[in-house]
């Protein structure tokens, strides 16, 4: 049979009523004793009834995680995981839906879970599509909205997690530059809405550093939907590095914006008889395990994935304790991994301002 909040009560020898207020977030009720009453819970196997919940317009003890759960491009699918299982750990109940491109299936996923009245919604707020009208509009009508950005967004509801990459971006320029290049480039495709952003924050420290040229090697747009895996996904890497080299540009360094494009970088200036680092420096970004086994070990970024599930953990905590609270604002910054593709000494990197 299933296990009653009385059940619970008399196991901890205090009233049905802290157990029900412990469960619903009240908080009236102490961080002692919620504490008590989750691991209680759940070690009992307590299951709470949400939908009745729900229709009493209480709070439901559960969340919503929209979540891009099949992107394996950045590794950030593991951040989501991550906050679904803490959520868990602590007696929520969850659901989950895959974060989407298209405006119209985002507003059909939050629907569904707002029409579970989950207390918070986590929302990987990263692509152009969280920013259609009508999908911010659909956001104001959930209970509580934490959601993960890659920089602060103007009037947006809601509590705010930002996964910082400006700092390492001008620290990876500062590398560059401290270990004696002069022409860094970035490749991406500058269409895309978050890669403009990085390409200003590349183009503006170089300027800082007194350099001036033109450091973009455009990536064509991709032929498919599914940007990773898919078949073209390699050919447009050797498209953009080969059009750079047979244009004339001239570079000593480059950052590619993710590792499997740095990996084939390497791998066609090696074809070309281009030595990496010593002609050119290459740094990825993202950490695939494959960075340390390739040669020269792949320089990288760390996204901190576990730091940043971490943050977004306590600020949902916060809220559900306390919805009426002032929204938040957390950062969690990500951090340069020197390796030998990267040339020059560790020590070469001077500290970002």
């Amino acid at each position: 049979m299933p296990v009653t909040q009385i059940e619970i009560a008399r196991e901890l020898q205090v009233s049905q009523e802290t157990v029900s207020a412990a469960l619903r977030g009240d908080p009236r009720c102490k961080a002692s004793t919620r504490k008590q009453v989750l691991e209680a819970a759940q070690r009992l196997g307590y299951r709470r009834n949400t939908l009745a919940a729900g229709l009493r317009g209480g709070p439901t003890a559960s969340i919503g995680v929209v979540w891009g759960f099949g992107e394996m491009w950045t590794g950030d699918a593991a951040i989501g995981l991550d906050v679904l299982n803490r959520a868990q750990q602590k007696g929520l109940a969850t659901y989950q839906a895959q974060r989407s491109h298209d405006p119209a299936e985002m507003k059909r996923q939050i629907q569904n879970l707002i029409s579970r009245r989950v207390d918070a919604l986590v929302i990987e707020a990263v692509d152009p599509a969280v920013d259609d009208p009508q999908v911010v509009a659909l956001l104001k009508q959930a209970s509580a909205v934490i959601s993960l950005v890659s920089q602060l967004k103007d009037n947006w509801l809601g509590d705010q997690v930002v996964h910082d990459r400006v700092p390492v971006i001008r620290q990876i320029v500062d590398h560059f530059v401290a270990s004696g290049r002069v022409r860094p480039a970035i490749m991406l495709a500058s269409g895309n809405q978050n890669n403009q952003a990085k390409l200003k924050v590349f183009v503006d420290r170089l300027r800082e550093h007194g350099i001036a040229h033109d450091p973009l090697i455009e990536l064509p747009v991709p032929k498919t939907r599914l940007v990773h895996g898919s078949p073209d996904y390699l050919e447009r890497y050797a498209e953009a590095l080969n059009a750079a080299l047979d244009s004339g540009m001239n570079f000593d360094a480059v950052l590619g914006i993710n590792d499997t494009g740095a990996l084939t970088v390497m791998k066609l200036l090696k074809d070309r008889g281009v030595s990496v680092p010593n002609d050119v420096a290459v740094v990825g970004f993202n950490n695939l395990d494959i960075c340390q086994l390739w040669d020269p070990m792949l320089a990288s970024v760390d996204r901190r994935q576990l730091a940043a599930a971490e943050i977004i953990e306590q600020v949902l905590s916060d809220r559900l304790a306390n919805n009426e609270a002032p929204s938040q604002r957390k950062t969690i910054a990500m951090e340069f991994l020197w390796r030998a593709s990267a040339g020059g000494p560790p020590s070469a990197t001077p500290e970002s301002e």
